[in-house]
């Protein structure tokens, strides 16, 4: 493997076999399918739930809701299992809150701006069980089918292929756009340039976390330090006084390393992810150069097949203006003598001639 990108050739590092790309390709396509499956069966079944405690039907119709919400529970639970349940179980629960609580709560004291509020917490509240539930679902999938030795899941999109949120290091929001981490792939394999970089940014950002962790304890160590500190003059003896400002010194002075060792790694997750945006706009660039070339190649073909055409139309305009000049002096001449006939006839012969030489 290369230590830097070769951006000046365009080498096809998919060494995986048709079947293997085939079943992989088809294993997303099911998982898709089933989030998306799961997730309408769940809206079905909370939809046929509300009708039955908010509507008052007939005894048929009651029967025919709780079928409807019986079969969308059936299905939640042979696409989603235990994810799809609770999510389903999520939905119910706002749906209660909505009929017992917050929906009473705002006709009595909330108005139009508790409504409105209401709504927005509510949509918010369902995006992010969403959100949880399709996690879950892909986590799940890349443990039913897990990768071959030499693949892993695309850190940047996390398998999706596509980006859909805001890259702070990069300063920019990405809307529907291809992964520049993957190309799209959603699995990358070890020859590929950016697997490397990749695993690289899973270690600085596990590395990251943890000492993010570690300075919010040794931040609320430090605090403690200096709430015991501030205390009146002759309260605290003199010893236990210069130990804490010891321990005090001592946290401070780790924060600041602790500090300087998470700005590295940002600093570090910020180059990498610079360096594979930079690689994928680099190979979009010569696909898209290539794609100019072929263009371009094409055209010129088209621009000969045009010159040959027009060449091939003005030697006929030619020919047809030599045979209308002709039929215009044979009316002129008439009666025509034989010897003149016989030029004419030769005349005509080679046209003739040309015309079937075209």
């Amino acid at each position: 493997m290369q230590n830097s990108p070769n951006l000046l050739k365009n080498k096809n590092t998919s060494s995986q076999p048709l079947s293997q790309q085939y079943t992989r390709l088809t294993n997303i396509a099911y998982y898709q399918a089933d989030f998306w499956l799961m997730l309408l069966s769940s809206f079905v079944a909370s939809f046929a739930f509300w009708v039955l405690i908010e509507v008052h039907l007939s005894l048929w119709q009651m029967y025919g809701f709780v079928a409807l919400f019986t079969l969308a529970f059936v299905l939640v639970l042979s696409y989603g299992r235990w994810i799809g349940t609770t999510l389903l179980a999520g939905l119910l629960a706002i749906l209660l809150g909505l009929k017992f609580y917050l929906i009473p709560w705002v006709e009595n004291y909330g108005g139009y701006e508790g409504a409105i509020l209401l709504l927005i917490f509510t949509t918010l509240l369902v995006f992010k069980l969403v959100q949880v539930a399709q996690s879950r679902m892909r986590l799940r999938f890349a443990r039913d089918y897990p990768l071959s030795n030499g693949e892993k899941i695309c850190h940047i999109c996390s398998g999706e292929g596509t980006l859909n949120s805001y890259q702070p290091y990069l300063k920019k929001s990405f809307i529907r756009e291809t992964c520049y981490g993957c190309n799209g792939h959603s699995i990358i394999s070890e020859e590929n340039f950016a697997y490397r970089i990749q695993l690289l940014l899973g270690k600085c950002e596990k590395n990251r976390f943890e000492l993010q962790k570690m300075i919010d304890q040794l931040e609320s160590a430090h605090h403690k330090i200096l709430q015991k500190l501030a205390v009146g003059e002759g309260v605290l003896e003199d010893e236990i006084k210069q130990r804490l400002q010891t321990s005090s010194e001592s946290h401070s002075q780790q924060l600041r390393i602790t500090r300087k060792q998470l700005s590295f790694y940002k600093a570090s997750e910020e180059k990498m992810h610079i360096m594979l945006y930079n690689r994928h706009v680099a190979e979009e660039l010569m696909n898209s150069q290539q794609q100019l070339e072929d263009f371009r190649q094409s055209n010129e073909k088209h621009h000969e097949a045009l010159d040959f055409i027009q060449m091939q139309l003005g030697q006929e305009i030619q020919l047809n203006t030599e045979t209308d000049a002709l039929g215009i002096e044979y009316d002129l001449q008439a009666p025509v003598m034989t010897g003149e006939f016989e030029l004419i006839v030769k005349k005509i012969e080679d046209i003739t001639r040309k015309i079937k030489a075209l």
